[in-house]
């Protein structure tokens, strides 16, 4: 990631609001409430404000939450201590660090958006970072959404598609690639009708 998109994030972050919200997104909260998470290890990736971290703590998830603003770190740490649960989050560029590898029984991202270059090689290390039998859930917006002004990258080359997702995706056993179209409403920045992807996917024992 470039110095410029940090800004940019840190920036967005700097609000005094919790601009995406204080609840889960949907989707994982869904995902979180169909899987006992109580004990077991969660790696939360582009995590921003904490939302979907926190909700897992509050299940019993063993929590650890990567972004790479430190302004989201700091609002995502003291909404930990609102709800009073604890994580462990750090700041990373996922673009040219790593992940421990092996350790999460689930692995959770959210709007992760990056270049195509930059894509392939940071869903691997997501892959890497799963322990046998993990399981992964990636919510993102679909190419489609590039219509739609309601959140998300502006360049469509960022946007994901079912077969990009399959092909990065494709050492694991895959249980659902699906585009939908739903309405979010997420804070200021995700609201109204939106084209998603959401994948879930397993690593083999």
């Amino acid at each position: 990631m470039n110095g410029f998109m940090q800004d940019f994030w840190n920036d967005r972050f700097s609000d005094p609001d919790y601009i995406y919200g204080k609840e889960p997104n949907i989707f994982v909260k869904k995902f979180l409430d169909d899987n006992d998470i109580s004990g077991k290890k969660l790696c939360f990736i582009a995590e921003g404000e904490g939302r979907n971290a926190v909700y897992a703590a509050k299940k019993g998830g063993v929590v650890q939450a990567y972004d790479y603003s430190l302004e989201a770190k700091r609002k995502a740490e003291n909404l930990a201590r609102e709800f009073q649960v604890t994580i462990d989050y750090q700041q990373l560029d996922l673009t040219t660090g790593e992940l421990p590898v092996g350790q999460f029984d689930f692995l959770i991202t959210v709007f992760c958006h990056m270049r195509p270059s930059e894509r392939t090689a940071v869903h691997h290390k997501f892959v890497k970072a799963l322990a046998p039998g993990g399981k992964l859930l990636l919510v993102g917006y679909e190419k489609k959404q590039i219509h739609n002004k309601t959140g998300g990258p502006e360049r469509v080359e960022a946007l994901f598609s079912l077969e990009d997702l399959s092909e990065d995706f494709r050492g694991l056993n895959i249980l659902r690639n699906e585009h939908l179209e739903c309405e979010l409403q997420e804070g200021k920045y995700h609201q109204g009708k939106s084209d998603l992807i959401i994948l879930e996917a397993q690593k083999t024992l």
